[in-house]
């Protein structure tokens, strides 16, 4: 059975994750935030826009179900603590609070951060071919890979690297976003057996003519979200999370590393190129002999040979042989992200 947005209904007493049934208007932590709408949902967590009277500011709370809730306080937290002590200029969460909130199906971890805007997923699903510009994508990888360097610094693994973690950056000042929200439809709420869930309402972003400008492009602001498959000095493969199908986490003896966000990178570059997903191979060299011929009928000729090779390079079987988050911000085909030439500017 699909719903339209979370299952509220789905209780942890009957197997169920527990999902916080929550209001527009509803106030948070002894009063501190208040739920202005939702931004989306997940299947650990839901994600809610609020206001801080005191900070007179905007954030995002991520609001866990019961059963993921002790995990997001045990494993996640930390990893988000250490984030914060790495450079503030780094695309990355930017944690700011945490509490527990009772609600109707339990206790829930709450995670405060800086809220967001939509995703390049959302971004390359608008597309008709289901792809972005080779210069869209330099930036977006640029981005991704400027956050992957940081982590990697932190032995931190971000295991989670695909496009819908990859978010547009937004105001967070009252003064700035507060007219936005004005002028945009009230959230709406759809019935969910006995409850009434809050549709998701991602917060739009103003950046616009990226069809042309590149550089209106090379300045986008992205981030990288999601620190719930992140590992920190010891790494060990979820059995049941998909990590591109990275060669090290589906051998006989599964493992990770820092170098699978690596392959993850290569196979989220190839992805937003072509609209399709990674082939299927066992032989390295096939592989990235298919990898090659896909890239030459999606892309302009010109463009083919450095994508390819920082894809390839991305993608070795051995994970040693892969770039490294530092490398990869040196190849090439990255060196070009920031740099316009289309012309037009």
């Amino acid at each position: 059975m699909s719903f339209p947005e979370e299952p509220l209904n789905l209780s942890p007493a009957s197997g169920g994750p527990g999902y916080f049934v929550a209001t527009i208007g509803q106030k948070l932590n002894k009063d501190k935030y208040e739920i202005i709408r939702k931004l989306g949902y997940g299947p650990r967590s839901s994600t809610w826009l609020v206001w801080c009277e005191y900070d007179d500011a905007y954030f995002s709370v991520k609001i866990y179900t019961v059963a993921e809730s002790k995990r997001a306080e045990e494993i996640e937290l930390p990893i988000l603590r250490s984030v914060k002590n790495l450079s503030s200029t780094l695309p990355l969460p930017w944690y700011q609070d945490s509490f527990w909130e009772t609600g109707y199906h339990g206790s829930h971890f709450c995670i405060v951060t800086n809220p967001l805007s939509t995703t390049v997923e959302a971004l390359r699903l608008e597309e008709e071919a289901k792809k972005l510009p080779v210069h869209v994508v330099q930036r977006i990888i640029y981005c991704t890979t400027l956050a992957l360097e940081g982590l990697h610094s932190a032995e931190i693994m971000h295991g989670a690297v695909n496009a819908g973690n990859i978010y547009f950056a937004t105001g967070t000042q009252a003064d700035v976003l507060r007219p936005q929200l004005e002028e945009e439809e009230e959230p709406l709420t759809i019935p969910i057996g006995n409850f009434e869930a809050v549709e998701s309402q991602p917060i739009k972003h103003s950046l616009r003519g990226w069809k042309h400008k590149k550089a209106i492009v090379s300045e986008w602001p992205l981030y990288l979200l999601n620190l719930g498959h992140a590992q920190r000095s010891t790494y060990k493969p979820e059995s049941s999370w998909d990590y591109a199908s990275a060669p090290e986490t589906i051998s006989q003896n599964p493992s990770c590393s820092l170098q699978t966000d690596i392959w993850q990178l290569g196979a989220l570059t190839f992805k937003i190129l072509t609209g399709s997903n990674l082939p299927g191979f066992v032989d390295e060299d096939e592989g990235l002999n298919l990898i090659h011929a896909a890239l030459v009928t999606s892309l302009h000729k010109d463009d083919v040979s450095a994508a390819s090779g920082f894809i390839k390079d991305c993608l070795r079987a051995d994970p040693s042989n892969r770039l490294t988050a530092k490398e990869a911000l040196r190849h090439t085909w990255l060196s070009k992200a920031n740099a316009c030439s289309c012309g037009y500017c």
